[in-house]
């Protein structure tokens, strides 16, 4: 691989999928901020975000063979890679055990079984009762996105529900949450 030549992302999957070193090193610099970023919003922890960028580009390493161009663009791949990792990590009993998470069932629960996480609990648990007073549908959809970590496609064919009735619904619950929020605060 020649240091001048700027090869696009495609032409750089293609010779990770060869093993190159090289390929993968300059796709690291282009891409490793973004891998970082997503990361760090899903997991919240810098340390695990760290540790999660470095294994999307093992994976990629290990999966850039798999890539096809007609199924999507490489960022468009490589935010799904992303996702899915930080998603598994959070899903992952270890990751639970370790306090990091909050569960809605007990951000529902008012009584004083309920731990006390401070700041964090507090925001989680406003959220929560914003999540409460939407309609079941807006509600459910958005459980179903962001705290089981279903992508819209599976929410669409698991709810028997069109993909862009999915996407409005999302757009809508958000809107809805934001102006409950913002009314509370």
């Amino acid at each position: 691989m020649k240091e001048d030549y700027k090869e696009s992302d495609d032409l750089l999957i293609r010779l990770i999928s060869e093993k190159d070193e090289s390929a993968l090193s300059l796709f690291y610099d282009r891409k490793s901020r973004f891998v970082y970023s997503l990361v760090l919003n899903i997991v919240k922890n810098k340390l695990d975000a760290e540790e999660l960028t470095e294994e999307v580009f093992f994976r990629i390493w290990d999966n850039a063979g798999s890539y096809n161009l007609n199924r999507g663009s490489v960022m468009a791949w490589l935010t799904t890679i992303t996702r899915r990792i930080a998603i598994d990590r959070i899903r992952s009993k270890q990751y639970k055990s370790s306090g990091r998470e909050v569960s809605i069932d007990m951000l529902d629960d008012k009584s004083s079984n309920a731990p006390d996480h401070g700041e964090q609990y507090a925001i989680s648990s406003d959220v929560a009762k914003a999540l409460n007073q939407l309609d079941a549908v807006h509600r459910d959809i958005i459980k179903l996105s962001y705290y089981e970590g279903l992508s819209h496609s599976m929410i669409a064919d698991q709810t028997n529900t069109p993909l862009g009735t999915v996407k409005t619904r999302i757009r809508e619950a958000f809107k809805q949450l934001r102006e409950i929020l913002i009314i509370e605060v």
